[in-house]
């Protein structure tokens, strides 16, 4: 059997180890060869890990937070060319940020990470402004976002902020990290 010396989990490239032929023949080079193709595979954890996302996202649908209030989500048809309804409970208390939360959350845009974002909401104007945080490793920038990407994003935001009554919002308006979107 082939022995390799010297092999851990991580680093073993950088390493010292040793290869022997075993009894069966097996080339030292087709061992390295080997060891070489498992250390430089694909992660196979991050499909996984987005499908756990995923379906913490989905879950929070379910549960009905401790007086919960219905608020109507406007999301993008399958065409991207209208919106339809979906009603969905947050708690009362929080209503404004976990709608917003639950919709970025859903976003599955190939590329594109948010870090976070910041919400600024003034009363007497009625203008909500979100200023969302763009990860700095980013792939992609909200400019570069097809038609239907933005408005799966920012247009399903502003729609049903600009349709619940309960908030008192006429106008949204969005920034990435306080410089405004120009789209």
């Amino acid at each position: 059997m082939a022995g390799i010396s010297g092999l851990g989990l991580t680093g073993c490239l950088n390493q010292s180890y040793q290869v022997e032929a075993d009894s069966a023949g097996s080339s030292p080079a087709a061992d390295t060869t080997a060891v070489q193709m498992f250390l430089t595979s694909p992660d196979l954890s991050s499909p996984l890990q987005q499908a756990l996302r995923w379906t913490q996202v989905k879950a929070r649908r379910f549960v009905v937070p401790e007086d919960a209030v219905e608020i109507v989500l406007y999301v993008p048809d399958d065409q991207c060319q209208s919106y339809v309804t979906e009603e969905i409970l947050v708690s009362r208390q929080n209503d404004l940020i976990e709608t917003i939360e639950l919709i970025l959350a859903e976003q599955e845009i190939p590329s594109f990470e948010l870090t976070g974002y910041r919400l600024k909401r003034d009363s007497e104007t009625k203008t909500a402004i979100l200023d969302l945080r763009v990860s700095r490793t980013s792939p992609r920038l909200l400019q570069s976002l097809s038609f239907c990407e933005q408005k799966f994003l920012l247009g399903s935001i502003k729609e049903t902020l600009l349709n619940n009554p309960a908030w008192d919002i006429e106008q949204v308006e969005f920034t990435n990290r306080g410089h405004r979107l120009v789209l």
